[in-house]
C-alpha cells in the first residue's frame, strides 16, 4: 500500500491524471518494454518465482501439485530451491507455542 500511495502522490505532484494507471505519470500505461526494464531491475523472475512458490506453500497447497505447476522433475529441487520463510520471527514462535500447547 506504500508503494501506491507513493506512486500516486508522485502522479499528484506531477498533475497527472493517470487514468487509474497506478505507476504511470501520463494518461496512458507504462509501455510494456518498460514494465519488463522495471520488473528486471528490482524484482527479477527468479525472485518473483521463489516468493510466488513460497506464497503456495503457505497456503497449504500439495507439494506435488506445486511442482508440477512451476515444471520441476522433483520435489526436492521445489524444496531446496524456491522455499523461503516469510513469516516474522514473533510469528515462528506463535506458531510453534500453538503446535505445543496440550489441549
Amino acid at each position: 500500500m506504500t508503494i501506491i500511495e507513493t506512486a500516486r502522490f508522485k502522479q499528484k505532484e506531477l498533475n497527472v491524471s493517470s487514468n487509474d494507471y497506478i505507476f504511470s505519470t501520463t494518461p496512458e500505461p507504462l509501455p510494456e518494454h518498460a514494465i519488463a526494464y522495471l520488473y528486471t531491475k528490482y524484482c527479477g523472475s527468479h525472485k518473483a518465482r521463489k516468493t510466488f512458490i513460497s506464497a503456495l506453500i503457505d497456503a497449504n497447497l500439495n507439494l506435488n501439485t506445486i511442482r508440477k505447476i512451476v515444471g520441476h522433475a522433483d520435489e526436492r529441487t521445489t524444496l531446496a530451491n524456491y522455499c523461503f520463510d516469510r513469516h516474522s520471527e514473533d510469528e515462528k514462535r506463535l506458531t510453534i507455542e500453538r503446535a505445543l500447547m496440550i489441549s
